[in-house]
Formats: C-alpha cells, structure tokens, sequence
C-alpha cells in the first residue's frame, strides 16, 4: 500500500514539473477502508496524461485526510485518454474470502456514447476487483460528460 501512495505522489510531482503534454486524460481515485472495500471515489480530467487527473485527484482526497487511495487507470481500452466525450461509474458488489461485504468502482469513457462508456467501466471494474464477476451484477452510479480544456 505505501508503495502505491509513494507512486502515486511521485506521479503527482513528475507531472507537476512537467505540465505540457499533449495529451488529455479522464481518471478516478478511490477511497478504500481497511477490508479493502471502497467507501467513496472522485473522477477528474485534465490536459497531460490521464495520470495527471488521477494525480489531482490523489492529492484532493489526501488533503482531506484519506489514506488508502488508489488510482485506477483504464488506459486507452477503457477511454482514459480521450479529451472529450461520456463517462459512467459503475458499483459492483461481492463478497471476499473471508465473507466481509466489499464494494468497489469502474470508470469508463468513450467518445462515442453512453452505452459504450458502461460497457468499459465495467471492464475497469473487472480489471481492479478479484473477487467480482459480472454475474454478481452492478450499478450504473453516475454519468456525465467531460471536456479538457
């Protein structure tokens, strides 16, 4: 865990220096408790790598006093790099080994729809969750559009 912070931060910094990419990038830092289960996430976009908005975020909810954050990046399959377009968070829920309850979230974007931004969230869900399967099912939290500017 001090190790994905440590990361993290040096990513914020990095990018601090260097604030001229050409890119642009949507992302998502979640908050988890000490079962590892979310308890809540931000979504940010900015101009430079998608790492960049999920740098901003980090430093947000670290500022506020969260711990364990983490950033979970969907890259270029899941629309992380897009300036422009829609994005959808889905919930999915399971339980763990040991039968604890455990929450967590996906972020997807696309440039093209909704439905195509769904579809990828929950690829990132998959991507971040051991425990999850599509057959436990999910839910669509919040959607919205965004622009870097």
């Amino acid at each position: 865990m001090f190790i994905k912070q440590f990361l993290s931060m040096f990513l914020f910094l990095i990018l601090s220096i260097y604030p001229n990419f050409s890119f642009a990038g949507i992302g998502i830092a979640v908050v988890k408790d000490d079962n590892h289960s979310s308890i809540l996430w931000r979504v940010g976009w900015a101009k430079g790598e998608t790492y960049r908005a999920e740098a901003i975020l980090f430093k947000e909810l670290m500022t506020q006093g969260y711990k364990k954050i983490y950033t979970l990046t969907g890259g270029k399959q899941r629309g992380h790099y897009l300036d422009s377009g829609y994005w959808v968070v889905v919930e999915g829920n399971h339980k763990n080994y040991k039968g604890l309850h455990i929450k967590d979230f996906g972020l997807g974007a696309s440039d093209k729809s909704y439905e195509e931004a769904e579809k990828r969230a929950v690829s990132n869900l998959m991507q971040y969750t051991g425990g999850w399967n599509p057959k436990f099912g999910y839910r669509v939290i919040q959607k919205g559009t965004f622009k870097t500017d």
